[in-house]
């Protein structure tokens, strides 16, 4: 039987298939080629040989319902068994059978197939996706990775798990005390840095011990309305160049040894209890501001730097002329509401050498008249404000100098007085209205 049996066999053989033998099948025909660039190597992936090794579809099937994720699992084996095969060929076409191999590869799920900028979903048919074709090119991203890090991934990785963590800076709940501590110094660092230190509506006593410490360093001190009842003398504050203390009602009296003040230019404390001022005054004040009082008397020094003088709403009975003593640089007078009865006459004050005086307000006082001297000579004082006296608007025009007063008013104005325009600017609102008829005053 062997032997009758052998040529049949050898000549089917030969011949190629003979009759009655059944037909060697043919080979596979590789239905669609995807072109897969990975790990920067393009990887050719031949559906049928995939479809054939994962019984998906027949051999020969025109269709074919492999899908996404295995694409991606048959792209990842192939490019890796080639980054560890001599071939440095970049490009290959390859059939698999799309399962992953015993080599370390990505994870399919962490990675991403990208057709013409649109990422397929791992559960989609490669025969369902819209401009699928042969020899398509695809890109494959690859994401996390089971495989063992290179020398620099494990050197970063290393570097970020030794990196010490950032943690929330601990806030620890201050005291009531603690933050009082902390913001006082705060402003003693402050008064350190600027020289100027702001103590306003504190109800004070007394200057803080820390501010007197610093007091050489002070150039502006402001501890207006507060409770002060003396203040340190000049000897804590040298530098001082500004000082208020206004509304501090429990001050009745400032340091004797004011005058040595020597660099302070600017004084207020109004609304005080003062009921006068010391005989020496610092040597460069420029202006002091003290309504609001009780003051009587006024110092017998001289200021020749003083510019702006206000004492209203105190008790003054006679002009300051101790502390105006021409020549001098006065600008601006305010001793209204007071009790004045006269002003210094021409032979009393030089009122021509009171060359920068422009204001005058004499408001609220006794006044009969004007003098003329007050009128006629300081050649720079356009507005002379003395409303509310025993004279009114008339009698003022009788004023021996009016004339020339009035001159220099309406070289300023450059224009008539006008009683319901500029004399309110010029003259105050109730400038000598006192029984003053209306007609004359609209005349005037």
């Amino acid at each position: 039987m062997a032997s009758s049996e052998a040529p049949a066999a050898a000549g089917g053989a030969g011949a190629g298939g003979g009759a009655g033998l059944p037909s060697p099948s043919p080979a596979p025909v590789a239905l669609l080629t995807l072109r897969i660039k990975v790990l920067g190597r393009e990887v050719s992936i031949a559906i049928p040989d995939l479809e054939k090794d994962l019984a998906l579809a027949q051999p020969q099937s025109t269709q074919t319902s492999v899908s996404v994720a295995s694409v991606i699992a048959a792209a990842l084996d192939t490019a890796h068994s080639e980054s560890e095969s001599a071939d440095t060929t970049t490009t290959t076409t390859t059939t698999t059978s799309g399962r992953a191999s015993s080599k370390v590869v990505p994870l399919v799920r962490n990675c991403k197939l990208i057709l013409k900028g649109r990422v397929l979903e791992h559960n989609l048919k490669i025969n369902e996706i819209a401009g699928i074709k042969h020899n398509a090119r695809l890109m494959l991203v690859v994401g996390a990775s089971d495989a063992a890090p290179s020398a620099g991934a494990a050197a970063l990785s290393s570097a970020k798990l030794t990196k010490k963590p950032k943690t929330a800076p601990t806030t620890t709940k201050q005291t009531p005390i603690q933050v009082a501590e902390d913001a006082q110094a705060r402003r003693e660092s402050a008064w350190k840095a600027t020289g100027i230190a702001s103590l306003q509506g504190e109800r004070l006593q007394e200057l803080p011990e820390a501010l007197v410490k610093q007091a050489d360093n002070i150039r502006v001190l402001d501890a207006s309305n507060n409770a002060l009842a003396t203040f340190p003398s000049p000897d804590n504050f040298k530098r001082l160049a500004r000082l208020v203390l206004a509304g501090n009602q429990t001050l009745a009296t400032l340091p004797t040894s004011l005058g040595e003040f020597d660099k302070l230019e600017y004084l207020d404390v109004r609304s005080c209890k003062l009921n006068q001022l010391p005989q020496h005054m610092p040597p460069l004040l420029r202006t002091l501001l003290a309504a609001h009082n009780e003051i009587q008397s006024t110092p017998s020094a001289s200021l020749p730097h003083l510019q702006k003088l206000d004492i209203s709403h105190n008790k003054l009975t006679a002009f300051p002329s101790a502390m105006i003593v021409p020549p001098c640089a006065i600008e601006v007078i305010d001793l209204s509401h007071n009790q004045l009865a006269a002003l210094p006459e021409g032979d009393e004050l030089d009122y021509k050498q009171l060359d920068r005086l422009n204001t005058l307000v004499l408001d609220y006082n006794r006044l009969p008249k004007l003098p003329r001297a007050v009128l006629a000579d300081p050649p720079a004082l356009t507005t002379i404000s003395a409303k509310h006296n025993p004279f009114d608007v008339t009698e003022m025009r009788q004023f021996d100098g009016f004339e020339q007063y009035d001159a220099r008013r309406r070289k300023r104005d450059d224009k008539n007085l006008d009683m319901g325009g500029s004399t309110g600017a010029v003259l105050g609102d109730h400038f000598g209205d006192q029984g003053a008829d209306p007609r004359l005053m609209r005349k005037w």
